[in-house]
């Protein structure tokens, strides 16, 4: 099940996103993956309702995202030292 924000007039970290998603697949949010590639917008509501989750951690340039100033450099840089998965 795809949520589409502006289709839908609910944006995560919304949990009401999650529950019309959950409705439409006809399932317990045990029974559901909450695939996403942010913390606080996608793992961390999913998981409030229950359900299991997937980060799927990207890098700046996955994103399609190339810092174009020191500042966004040292953030970019920051963010690339804090990403790992178990």
């Amino acid at each position: 099940v795809r949520a589409v924000s502006d289709v839908l007039g609910l944006e995560k970290p919304n949990p009401r996103i999650f529950e019309w998603a959950l409705a439409q697949a006809g399932c317990e949010p045990g029974e559901a993956l909450m695939v996403g590639d942010r913390i606080d917008n996608d793992v961390r509501p999913a998981r409030r309702l229950g359900m299991k989750t997937l980060w799927l951690v990207l890098d700046a340039a996955a994103r399609g995202w190339f810092p174009q100033d020191e500042f966004e450099r040292a953030y970019a840089a920051s963010v690339a030292e804090a990403n790992y998965t178990d």
